[in-house]
C-alpha cells in the first residue's frame, strides 16, 4: 500500500515510465493514449524515442534476443518497437490470457530472450467490464496468477 504511480496516473505515462525508467518531466508522455511525448523528451534514441531498456539492452547486446508482448496497444508507442526482437499484440488479451500464455511460453522455450515483459492489461479490463472487486475480478486474478507462475517457470527453464 505504499506503491504511487507517476503524476499524471494515467496508462501512457505509467507504461513509459516503466520501460524508460525515468517520470514524464523527463521522457514527455504526459496523457493516457499518448503515442507521441507531448513535452519533448530531454533526449532521444537512434529511433527518435527515450531510451527505453529495449533500446539499451540493443546497444549494448546487438544480437541479443528480446520480447515484448501487451494486450493494450497503446503500449507499442512507449516501448521502442525498432529495439525488440519480438513484439506482439494480444487483440482480446484478457479474454483468452491462457492462449497467449501458451503463445509467450513458446516464444519463451524456443528463443530463450535475455529480457521479455509480458503486459497484462486483463485486470483493468475486467474491472471495468465486470466491476473490481467482484467475482469475475477475483476469479481473473487465479487465471493470470497461474500463466504468470508458467513464465516465470519458463524463464527460470530456457
Amino acid at each position: 500500500m505504499h506503491k504511487r504511480s507517476v503524476i499524471p496516473s494515467s496508462s501512457g505515462v505509467n507504461w513509459a515510465s516503466m520501460f524508460m525508467g525515468t517520470g514524464p518531466e523527463m521522457h514527455g508522455y504526459t496523457t493516457w493514449g499518448s503515442k507521441t511525448p507531448e513535452v519533448p523528451s530531454i533526449a532521444t534514441n537512434e529511433n527518435g524515442i527515450f531510451p527505453t531498456i529495449f533500446s539499451v539492452i540493443r546497444e549494448q547486446r546487438p544480437s541479443a534476443e528480446t520480447g515484448c508482448t501487451f494486450e493494450w496497444d497503446g503500449i507499442k508507442y512507449v516501448i521502442d518497437t525498432l529495439s525488440i526482437s519480438h513484439v506482439e499484440y494480444f487483440k482480446e488479451g484478457w479474454k483468452q490470457v491462457e492462449e497467449n500464455c501458451d503463445k509467450i511460453v513458446q516464444y519463451i522455450q524456443d528463443k530463450k530472450p535475455v529480457f521479455f515483459a509480458p503486459c497484462f492489461d486483463g485486470i483493468d479490463g475486467i474491472g471495468h467490464e465486470k466491476g473490481w472487486y467482484t467475482e469475475d475480478y477475483y476469479a481473473y486474478l487465479v487465471r493470470i496468477d497461474s500463466c504468470v507462475g508458467r513464465i516465470i517457470q519458463a524463464l527460470k527453464d530456457a
